[in-house]
């Protein structure tokens, strides 16, 4: 950036001092300055192709003068420190000095931030100034302009979050989750061993009973329909005296007696007792028949004979 110096060169009487000779140093010494003629073009009063020796100006007619100062920016630029010192000789006529001139900002200038740096950076982040001449250096800028698209996958980190790690044990809140994650959580929570979706997996890997299964493993839950069909099937049960003219002779099968007990149920737990010893009939054989009926064989001493006396039956399921 460039910082514009004029002024007017007149006598005491306040008439105007052409063709005098303007010359611009560096404050307090007689380094010859560099400055610019203009605001946009490359000519400076530094550059190779021109001779550096004062004076630099002159004055016009009515006395006026001007010059450019560059900043750091620009080649034959100086820090915003830097004072002059301006001469000024019209021969036999004036001849001054004033040294100390505040041309450039007192203090440092802010510049906006330079996003073409960051390209380099990924090669060498040392070639990106770091200097703080705007509200933040251009190292700074470069890395929030490449934060805002880092992910957590790839090691980023930003913000110090990082994404969930399902077999990680730590308790550290700085976990991210990802949609699917999110999804499958969601979709958790109205779950049931028998309503969930596939992809959502069984709530807790708690699986509905399945009677045809035999895996030892432990993760099933049971209703409160099963429950209820539980306890009504352990209280639930057949009780009858059954008389010995009851009984039907078969040659094939002996002593018999087919009891329909409705309990619908496979091989159900049945009891018999000796109607007079009240005592379990050891001369009982139990068969069964279909889930709600079974048969009851008694052996007598002698085939032909029949039961001696009536037998007190008792199922349950």
């Amino acid at each position: 950036m460039r910082y514009h110096f004029w002024g007017f060169l007149v006598n005491e009487a306040g008439e105007p001092i052409e063709n005098a000779d303007i010359t611009v140093k560096l404050a307090g010494t007689d380094t010859l300055a560099c400055v610019y003629f203009d605001e946009y073009s490359s000519v400076n009063s530094c550059d190779a192709n021109i001779t550096s020796t004062d004076p630099q100006l002159q004055t016009i007619n009515n006395g006026y003068y001007e010059f450019w100062i560059a900043d750091s920016s620009e080649p034959h630029g100086y820090r915003y420190d830097q004072k002059f010192k301006i001469e000024w000789e019209r021969v036999g006529i004036a001849k001054g000095m004033v040294d100390n001139v505040n041309i450039l900002p007192s203090s440092e200038p802010i510049y906006p931030a330079n996003l073409s740096a960051c390209v380099s950076a990924g090669v060498d982040p040392s070639s990106v100034s770091t200097d703080m001449n705007k509200l933040v250096s251009d190292a700074l800028v470069c890395q929030w302009n490449s934060h805002w698209r880092e992910l957590t996958e790839l090691d980023a980190h930003p913000h110090g979050l990082d994404y969930v790690d399902v077999n990680a044990t730590d308790n550290i809140r700085n976990k991210i989750i990802s949609n699917d994650l999110g999804w499958k959580w969601d979709h958790h929570v109205d779950s049931t061993v028998q309503n969930y979706n596939p992809s959502a997996g069984a709530p807790h890997d708690i699986h509905e009973v399945d009677l045809n299964s035999t895996d030892e493993v432990r993760n099933k839950l049971v209703s409160n329909k099963d429950m209820h069909e539980l306890y009504v099937n352990m209280l639930r049960s057949y009780e009858q005296l059954i008389s010995f003219q009851s009984f039907v002779y078969d040659p094939n099968i002996g002593w018999y007696v087919d009891i329909e007990h409705k309990l619908d149920t496979y091989y159900p737990h049945v009891t018999c007792y000796n109607n007079d010893t009240h005592e379990i009939e050891k001369m009982a054989t139990i068969v069964y028949i279909n889930r709600d009926t079974i048969r009851i064989v008694i052996e007598t001493d002698t085939p032909v004979d029949i039961p001696a006396t009536g037998v007190w039956v008792k199922i349950s399921g």
